[in-house]
């Protein structure tokens, strides 16, 4: 209930924050606005970071029974489709007809730069436009193609994590938290001090992969997989990294709350 209401608040708080800097034409509003009012509205796109975490925490949760093999990865994934696909698709189809609306209108402007292709739709279909390089249908679908990415990269590290160290129930899924820990931990730790201040890496998950962490390791510690001694040294090195790194200060402290928030 907690982390349900938690995503609604994320979801809420980014839609406000893209009417306020962005849509509909937000120059006088921006004019006009007290500056206190600004930096608030600022704030609130922090709700990506929250999602992101919360999206860690919801997978680590779903593979918690799973034993991994060709067939339950390719299940994984195909469940995750269902669930993204219909709305994803749908929203596309419905910036191709807003565009061509407005075509035929005078002085209305697309929803999107540039000209459809095939390509470009092909692109945003299949989660790859960013990959690709197409410039964005809309906004926050971005945001997908990052997730999907995330879904092959934790059943795959599950999987790996169940053969790399004996189990501690050998007929039980549930890897051992030395396996889980030397499979998403440095990968996390590399993305947490060098990927995520690079520019070139945020069309692939390496660049968010720390805030998928942090999500995941908070499931483990409540579940009791990894011992909460891992959990606090996982949070001593973020915060840290708070310290020293001021240009990314923000992010990292609403994803490291919220990891906190839900695990207490």
């Amino acid at each position: 209930m907690f982390v349900d209401g938690l995503r609604g608040l994320a979801a809420l708080s980014i839609v406000i924050f893209h009417i306020w800097w962005y849509e509909p034409q937000p120059n006088a509003a921006l004019e006009s606005a007290h500056w206190i009012v600004d930096a608030a509205m600022l704030r609130v796109r922090g709700g990506v970071q929250i999602l992101l975490v919360i999206s860690g925490f919801v997978i680590a949760y779903t593979l918690r029974k799973t034993w991994v093999t060709p067939l339950e990865a390719f299940t994984f994934i195909g469940r995750r489709l269902i669930r993204l696909v219909p709305a994803y698709w749908i929203a596309i189809a419905t910036v191709i007809v807003v565009d061509a609306i407005c075509k035929t209108r005078d002085g209305l402007d697309s929803p999107f730069e540039g000209e459809l292709s095939f390509a470009r739709i092909s692109a945003h279909m299949t989660f790859l436009q960013d990959v690709i390089g197409h410039d964005p249908l809309g906004a926050g679908m971005w945001t997908l193609c990052i997730e999907m990415q995330f879904y092959f990269a934790a059943i795959i590290g599950w999987g790996f994590a169940q053969r790399l160290i004996p189990r501690p129930v050998a007929d039980q899924p549930r890897p051992s938290s030395t396996g889980l820990m030397l499979v998403f931990a440095p990968m996390a730790l590399i993305s947490l001090f060098y990927w995520r201040p690079e520019p070139a890496t945020d069309v692939w998950v390496t660049h968010f992969l720390w805030m998928f962490f942090l999500g995941m390791s908070t499931w483990w510690t409540l579940e009791k997989t990894v011992p909460g001694i891992a959990f606090g040294a996982v949070f001593l090195i973020a915060v840290v990294e708070l310290y020293f790194d001021a240009e990314w200060r923000y992010e990292n402290t609403v994803a490291l709350s919220t990891a906190v928030a839900i695990l207490f």
